[in-house]
């Protein structure tokens, strides 16, 4: 084996438990669905009740530009939570996780 890629994948080793798998995705899950709904709740705060719904329904479009752009910002809602299921679940810094 490269020892390079060996040493970049011995972090993960240490740590390869097969239920941390489910509980990482629910990490995961829970960090970005609460990413998105504090975009969606800022959204709420600066629009009336009908264009708040109006600007929903356009989401799952992408009928402009700006409704695009609002779910692009929740992504970094999935790199958060993944970050976060490396610390606690496997101890390690968001940083090991790139080669």
């Amino acid at each position: 084996m490269n020892p390079a890629f060996e040493s970049f994948v011995a972090p993960a080793r240490r740590r390869a438990q097969l239920w941390r798998l489910p509980l990482g995705a629910a990490v995961i899950l829970f960090v970005y669905a609460g990413c998105a709904a504090a975009i969606l709740a800022g959204l709420a705060l600066v629009t009336d009740a009908p264009g708040f719904m109006g600007w929903i329904s356009d989401m799952a479009e992408a009928a402009s530009p700006w409704r695009t752009l609002t779910v692009l910002a929740t992504f970094p809602g999935m790199m958060i939570g993944v970050f976060a299921a490396a610390r606690l679940l496997h101890a390690r810094s968001a940083a090991s996780l790139f080669g």
